[in-house]
């Protein structure tokens, strides 16, 4: 796992300035999201979840963020957060609206908040676009008309 610096000094300070490469994505999973432009900006929401092995208990305020950079410029999105509790085995999960431009690269999911040397493990992840369903016949029937003569 590889540590960078956060791009927002805001969460530095509030949760530490560590951040831990939970998993690196592969961009090209955005494509399954109906919205999905190979140019120009578009918005697409997605499902983020992953659960993470803390084996002495979650001592610290722990984030999720996924990070990446567009054609705009690098961009985060805090997905969750926990606070400290004696549990070994953590879920962090949520829904957020992406706003990219372009192609997408360095795409990953971080945490931020544990001690460099924290030790924990990333169980699953798992990442899935939220479409909107396209009913393709109306819930309700219109009532038919009555015929005068």
């Amino acid at each position: 796992m590889r540590d960078i610096p956060p791009s927002s000094p805001g969460i530095a300070t509030i949760l530490g300035a560590c951040r831990h490469e939970v998993q690196m994505l592969n961009p090209e999973l955005l494509k399954a999201h109906s919205a999905w432009r190979a140019k120009g900006a578009w918005r697409g929401s997605f499902s983020i979840a992953a659960w993470l092995r803390f084996p002495e208990g979650l001592t610290e305020v722990v984030q999720l963020m996924l990070c990446f950079r567009d054609q705009e410029r690098r961009k985060s999105y805090v997905i969750d957060r926990c606070l400290p509790n004696r549990q070994t085995l953590i879920l962090l999960n949520g829904i957020v609206d992406l706003d990219i431009t372009g192609e997408v690269a360095d795409m990953s999911l971080f945490l931020t908040g544990p001690a460099e040397d924290a030790a924990w493990i990333l169980d699953e992840h798992n990442i899935e676009p939220r479409q909107i369903a396209v009913l393709e016949e109306p819930i309700a029937k219109p009532m038919a008309q009555s015929q005068r003569s």
